[in-house]
């Protein structure tokens, strides 16, 4: 009797642990994930947006995206950000805190598109949030008369 007691005690926390694994992961992508231009479009840039914490200018297109899912979700982008807006650009990225810290390298050497160091480097910002955990990095590019904003954001 004993045993039996035990046994359905375990089966039911095994089937709430299941269900509260399941709810938590309602909404996030469990996948990871790689978008070319033709499919980063709107919303990923108005994710990019809230999560680094910057506004994008008109006329910003996506060229790559990769997600990287939980557990300790990451993504990279690449935005190409239009000549007229540059400047506007620039002084965001000189509003942000700039304060390197320590990486292990991780999700920016495993992303063959990830070349910031390719272009002329315009700004590089790189910092680390104690409050959320997160740690952010905004680099702006000229390349051939192109200007390029390179993220990286994870927690």
């Amino acid at each position: 009797m004993w045993f039996t007691y035990v046994m359905k005690m375990m089966f039911r926390y095994a089937i709430l642990t299941l269900i509260v694994f399941c709810l938590g992961s309602c909404g996030k992508s469990t996948n990871d994930y790689e978008l070319a231009s033709a499919d980063f479009g709107a919303d990923t840039l108005h994710m990019v947006e809230k999560e680094m914490g910057l506004k994008l200018p008109s006329g910003a297109k996506g060229v790559n995206f990769y997600y990287k899912a939980p557990i300790d979700p990451a993504f990279l982008a690449k935005i190409e950000i239009p000549d007229d807006a540059k400047d506007d650009m620039d002084q965001q990225l000189s509003a942000l805190p700039n304060k390197p810290f320590k990486s292990s390298g991780g999700l920016p050497d495993r992303i063959a598109w990830w070349t910031p160091s390719d272009g002329r480097v315009v700004h590089d910002r790189k910092f680390f949030d104690e409050n959320t955990g997160q740690s952010r990095r905004a680099v702006l590019t000229e390349k051939d008369g192109k200007w390029f904003l390179y993220l990286d954001w994870n927690t």
